[in-house]
């Protein structure tokens, strides 16, 4: 992906984070949110929604599969640690600057 064919889209404000997101996964096979959650109050700072990922990950019971939804290759692999697999999956992958350095 790169900015020339990123896709930003003004939603009304007056839709809360849920009532967005349900009208997003109702069209879309994956979508997901992300949080920044700080402070006592546990508030979110920023709300991401992402739908039509590019890599898709499935763990259970220490077996996780990687599908690449842009070629359909499937990889499977045995973890104790998922969360490390997706750090290495994120890590190959090339981020643009379209956020602050926050973000990435």
């Amino acid at each position: 992906m790169t900015a020339d064919n990123l896709h930003f889209v003004k939603l009304d404000f007056g839709l809360s984070l849920v009532e967005v997101f349900c009208r997003i996964v109702g069209s879309c096979e994956y979508a997901y949110i992300l949080e920044s959650v700080e402070g006592p109050e546990k508030l979110a700072d920023y709300s991401f929604v992402g739908f039509e990922p590019c890599i898709v990950v499935r763990v259970k019971d220490g077996l996780a599969e990687v599908q690449d939804m842009v070629n359909g290759r499937r990889d499977a692999y045995r973890t104790r640690d998922p969360l490390w697999l997706v750090r290495s999956l994120v890590g190959r992958r090339r981020c643009l600057e379209v956020f602050p350095s926050r973000f990435v």
